[in-house]
């Protein structure tokens, strides 16, 4: 039974990070109980004001976002081009702060970030 609930799991968050990427923010709001955002907010009480800061996992974009405007350095990656092209759909963010790639395979030299942040690192 949990084997065949997993896979149901699996496929609905593949689905999710895929073609249905335009509904994360949707199943986040009501899975949180609107909670969501309020929570992955919170990490700004774990930054200093010159993090250099790489988000993995950046969804629709917006941790990336609120960091972006909070005018901290903040570059981001995930594996999914339907969520990258979600987050780089606003014209203030430069295309080069952005990277579709797998953390195990990070297209940065070492010690490039003060800081790593993963919200929801459901494949990670």
């Amino acid at each position: 039974m949990f084997r065949f609930l997993g896979k149901i799991i699996d496929t609905f968050l593949k689905l999710l990070y895929g073609p249905l990427a335009i509904f994360y923010d949707i199943v986040a709001w009501v899975v949180s109980r609107g909670d969501w955002y309020r929570w992955v907010f919170q990490i700004e009480n774990y930054l200093q004001e010159n993090d250099k800061i790489l988000e993995v996992g950046i969804g629709t974009g917006k941790l990336f976002n609120y960091l972006r405007e909070s005018e901290y350095s903040v570059f981001g990656i995930d594996r999914s081009k339907q969520m990258l092209q979600i987050t780089s759909s606003s014209k203030e963010i430069n295309p080069k702060r952005l990277a579709r790639a797998d953390n195990l395979f990070l297209p940065f030299k070492s010690n490039s970030f003060d800081k790593l942040i993963a919200s929801f690192p459901s494949e990670y």
